[in-house]
């Protein structure tokens, strides 16, 4: 187990948890709420056909150095996230130019899925399916 896993500890930020590891890549690692938007398979073909915005949108906690940092790989997740769920890999989230951005603060139905949710590492990817059913529930 990597040093940085062995002990995290809570802070509370704008009613958010962070998690903090200490000397994880020789800094210090927080947890950073990405919210993004996109069109499932359902809404782009009715957005295509009858000129309707429909939109769904989704979040991951991403532990990371920086915001920048979570941004940046909170990108390529909902660009592998949106590849999967299409199951075409020619269709571009980032082609499509939907929102993104890391909450500072979230409203509270956005805190409570977001406590559910399974932090991830920059350079890993979630389970998109289990993260969808926890983001539905």
């Amino acid at each position: 187990m990597p040093a940085g896993r062995r002990k995290w500890e809570e802070e509370g930020r704008d009613g958010l948890h962070e998690q903090a590891i200490a000397g994880y890549n020789g800094g210090t690692v927080q947890e950073h709420l990405y919210v993004f938007g996109y069109e499932d398979p359902i809404e782009a073909k009715s957005n295509d056909t009858h000129g309707t915005d429909f939109e769904s949108s989704l979040c991951f906690k991403i532990l990371a150095e920086t915001e920048e940092e979570a941004l940046r790989w909170g990108q390529e997740l909902s660009e592998s996230f949106v590849k999967k769920l299409f199951g075409d890999p020619a269709k571009s989230w980032k082609a499509e130019r939907f929102a993104n951005w890391i909450e500072h603060e979230p409203d509270a139905l956005l805190q409570e899925a977001a406590q559910r949710m399974p932090p991830v590492r920059v350079g890993e990817h979630p389970d998109f399916e289990a993260i969808q059913e926890i983001w539905h529930s």
